[in-house]
């Protein structure tokens, strides 16, 4: 063998060390990164989760104040604010409803029901003629259905769990 034939298989083998070093030292970053992006994608959805339960429960409390015109506006309006919060872009051709739709849809809750509160929301804002009591009991069961829906979904596992960790923590 030439000599010439040694060094070249020296500088080979080097460059082969460097290559899976770097390969090793991109692995280990990017299983980082991924980490960091999933505890940034949690906390992100628990902030979502707390906002969305929020504003279920502001609803509750509104829905039996005021007129019932007065109240169902409030309740959808709650929930309009809490989508709003909620850090999804709105798309540009989505009405608020819509989008309050699909924000409420990330939490695995009722279409129906979002539906039929946007409805009776319609009915109390536009309506010539005054919501009625029926109305605001309306309001109220679809608000408690969809807090039942929200408590059952991943989204509320997770209000559940931060709940039980910062009271056990405390």
């Amino acid at each position: 063998m030439p000599d010439w034939f040694d060094t070249i298989l020296t500088v080979a083998l080097v460059m082969l060390a460097v290559l899976v070093g770097l390969v090793l030292v991109w692995a280990l970053y990017a299983g980082v990164r991924m980490q960091r992006d999933k505890s940034a994608l949690a906390k992100g959805e628990r902030v979502r989760a707390e906002r969305l339960a929020a504003a279920v429960a502001t609803g509750l409390a509104q829905v039996e104040t005021g007129t019932p015109d007065d109240a169902v506006i409030a309740c959808w309006v709650a929930l309009e604010r809490a989508a709003a919060a909620a850090d999804l872009n709105r798309r540009p051709a989505e009405t608020s409803a819509e989008f309050t739709a699909r924000v409420f849809g990330t939490a695995n809750v009722s279409r129906d029901d979002l539906d039929a509160l946007a409805a009776l929301y319609r009915e109390a804002r536009y309506s010539t003629h005054a919501s009625s009591e029926t109305d605001r009991s309306a309001a109220r069961a679809v608000l408690q259905r969809l807090e039942n829906d929200l408590q059952r979904s991943p989204v509320g596992r997770v209000i559940a769990r931060v709940s039980s960790r910062s009271t056990s923590a405390g």
